[in-house]
């Protein structure tokens, strides 16, 4: 059996898409930003924590409706012809989880936040 190299592995590799890659930390990095404000201003962690998660799976819903609108719009038949909504689904819940394909841009948007809600910059 012949050995699998390092160049089949990058090529089997999902390439990480630009659009997903910046729905991710500008979500992370507002929902960090509005949970650490709200706390400040003196909000229960329960509600801050509501509001956040709110936030949050609004602005993955917004990022991922338009990224779905926009293919549709440059390329309406190729969306109808490949329509497998079972695999559309699919790729919407990774795009929900913090700890999966997208986490190094919401743990950078995150700790990007957090640095500079504490000093200033």
């Amino acid at each position: 059996m012949p050995q699998e190299t390092l160049e089949d592995k990058v090529s089997k590799s999902d390439k990480t898409n630009i659009w997903e890659f910046l729905v991710s930390a500008y979500s992370t990095n507002k929902t960090v930003k509005i949970c650490l404000g709200l706390i400040g201003h003196g909000y229960s962690y329960l509600g801050t924590a509501i509001v956040s998660g709110i936030f949050y799976l609004s602005a993955k819903t917004l990022g991922i409706m338009t990224k779905y609108a926009a293919q549709f719009l440059t390329n309406p038949a190729r969306c109808l012809k490949n329509l497998d909504l079972k695999d559309k689904i699919s790729e919407t819940i990774k795009f929900y989880n913090p700890f999966g394909k997208y986490r190094r841009s919401t743990f950078m948007g995150g700790t990007l936040s957090t640095v500079t809600y504490f000093t200033g910059f």
